[in-house]
């Protein structure tokens, strides 16, 4: 997984008081949480 992508999983995370993990594995199946990562990513780069 590449950098920028982790740092925004575990932004993700945080904001949301999740683990790096349980935000890696409800990614795979929520909308709403992949197109939150996609802008933390941009925020992040």
């Amino acid at each position: 997984m590449e950098t920028t992508m982790k740092l925004a999983i575990e932004t993700y995370a945080n904001l949301t008081n999740r683990t790096f993990n349980e935000v890696a594995e409800q990614m795979q199946t929520s909308k709403v949480i992949q197109e939150s990562i996609m802008k933390l990513m941009f925020c992040v780069a």
